[in-house]
C-alpha cells in the first residue's frame, strides 16, 4: 500500500500542480480526510461500546503529541527565514520539545488506556525494528523532495512528467515489499533489514553520480528497501 500512495501521490500531484496549483496538493487532503471520516463510521467496527473503555481514551496524549509534532515541524521549516539561533526558532523548537515530552509522560505516568504504551520499547526486537526505519526512513525519503527538484529545475521536465518519474521506483518497492515479506518468514527481519541497508548506497549512488544529461531512470533508480 505504500508504494500504490507512492506512485498516486507521485503522478497526481504533478497533474493537480501542473493543471491546477501546488496549493491542491493541500486543500485536497482535506475532502479526501472528511470522506475517510465519515466511512469510517460505517466500515469500521466499534471494539466496544462499554462507556468506561470511552472515558478511557488518551485524549490528553492525542492532544500533546499532535500538538507537539506541528509546532516542531513549523519551527524547523521557518527557520529559512529566521535562522536556527534566533529566538523565536529557539523557543519554538523548545515548545515542541517541551510537548513531545509531556507526551511520554502522560503515556508512562498518567493515562489509563496509553496511546502508545511505553513498555512495548522494553523489547529489543520493537525498539531495534523503530530505529532501523528511523533510520532508514531519514536517509531515503528526503531523496523524493530533492529528486523531484532536480528532475524539474535541472532536467526540465514538467510537473507531470516528474511524476510519470517516479513510476519505476514505484514499481521496485511494490516489488521488494511483497519479496522482503516472504523473506523475513524465512530467514528473519535482521537478514532482510541488513540486506536492504547494504544494497541502499548503490542506488543512491546512481542519483548522486546522475548528470543533466543522465537518463531520467538513472537520476529515480529505486532504493531496495
Amino acid at each position: 500500500m505504500g508504494g500504490v500512495g507512492g506512485a498516486t501521490g507521485a503522478l497526481l500531484g504533478g497533474v493537480l500542480t501542473q493543471l491546477l496549483s501546488w496549493r491542491w496538493i493541500l486543500l485536497i487532503n482535506v475532502p479526501i480526510g472528511v470522506a475517510v471520516a465519515v466511512a469510517a463510521l460505517s466500515v469500521v467496527p466499534l471494539v466496544t461500546r462499554d462507556a468506561k473503555a470511552r472515558r478511557a481514551f488518551d485524549l490528553a496524549g492525542a492532544l500533546t503529541v499532535t500538538a507537539g509534532l506541528v509546532v516542531l515541524t513549523y519551527g524547523i521549516v521557518e527557520t529559512d527565514q529566521h535562522g536556527w539561533a534566533s529566538t523565536r526558532t529557539l523557543v519554538t523548537l523548545g515548545l515542541g520539545v517541551a510537548l513531545l515530552a509531556t507526551f511520554l509522560f502522560i503515556e508512562g505516568r498518567l493515562a489509563a488506556a496509553p496511546l502508545v504504551p511505553l513498555r512495548i520499547f522494553r523489547s529489543r526486537a520493537v525498539s531495534g525494528a523503530n530505529i532501523v526505519v528511523l533510520c532508514m526512513g531519514g536517509a531515503v525519503f528526503a531523496m523524493w523532495y530533492f529528486v523531484s527538484l532536480y528532475l524539474q529545475e535541472i532536467l526540465g521536465l514538467d510537473p507531470i512528467e516528474a511524476g510519470l518519474a517516479f513510476l519505476p521506483m514505484t514499481a521496485a518497492i511494490i516489488g521488494t515489499s511483497q519479496l522482503a515479506g516472504r523473506l523475513t518468514g524465512r530467514l528473519g527481519p535482521g537478514v532482510v533489514l541488513s540486506g536492504a541497508w547494504r544494497s541502499s548506497p548503490w542506488a543512491c549512488w546512481a542519483s548522486v553520480a546522475s548528470r543533466p544529461t543522465a537518463a531520467t531512470w538513472a537520476t529515480c533508480s529505486p532504493p531496495p528497501c
